[in-house]
């Protein structure tokens, strides 16, 4: 497999011996390591996996937020994408915030109930829940953005 990268020059640590682990601090964990690393609360292999495949093939409305709302781009806060919060898959998580951004599609209208349960259950773990329609999002994208920003700035 591929060779973890250390921080360091290059020296030889003499505690261990090996060469690039200078302060013996590893930067990047190894492909087999992530597959044992602790779970979050809630979180199951099967909901990762899940979570996995829906970054892989995001709605065109969530396309288009997450160009906004990665890489620390809105206010300065990290978000993650489709990711698991206290056994439930969500669109978006800002950790600093504990802020869920919700968008919902065609299938949602169905599940109303499914989702306000949801919602009181992140609310009991101290997390807000934002939603927008998937429509919102691609016609209205400043104005979404405007409340996300204004969601994140009086949660942190």
């Amino acid at each position: 497999g591929p060779s973890p990268r250390f921080r360091g020059e290059g020296r030889e640590n003499p505690r261990n011996g090996l060469k690039g682990m200078a302060d013996g601090i590893c930067v990047q964990r190894r492909r087999h390591e992530w597959a044992s690393a602790p779970l979050a609360r809630g979180a199951t292999t099967t909901k990762v996996g899940f979570a996995r495949g829906n970054r892989g093939t995001p709605t065109p409305a969530e396309h288009a937020l997450w160009e906004h709302l990665r890489g620390r781009r809105l206010c300065g806060f990290k978000f993650r994408r489709q990711h698991v919060v206290v056994g439930y898959i969500a669109d978006f998580y800002c950790p600093a915030t504990r802020l869920v951004v919700e968008l919902d599609g065609a299938s949602h209208k169905a599940r109303c109930e499914y989702d306000r349960e949801r919602s009181q259950i992140f609310a009991c773990f101290g997390i807000e829940v934002i939603r927008f329609t998937n429509a919102d999002v691609l016609s209205e994208l400043p104005s979404v953005l405007d409340r996300n920003r204004s969601g994140v700035e009086l949660r942190a």
